[in-house]
């Protein structure tokens, strides 16, 4: 995945215990989070 629009839903739900591990491999396979990596390692 490139990027976009997406990324901010997807960050939401690493809060989901069942959606985290899923969510976690789509972000992992992102090129472009720009600002979001830091929401991401907030939540890490």
């Amino acid at each position: 995945m490139l990027g976009g629009y997406n990324i901010a839903p997807m960050i939401e739900l690493l809060g989901d215990e069942q959606l985290a591990p899923i969510v976690a491999k789509g972000l992992s396979h992102t090129l472009l989070m720009f600002d979001a990596f830091y929401d991401v390692e907030e939540k890490a």
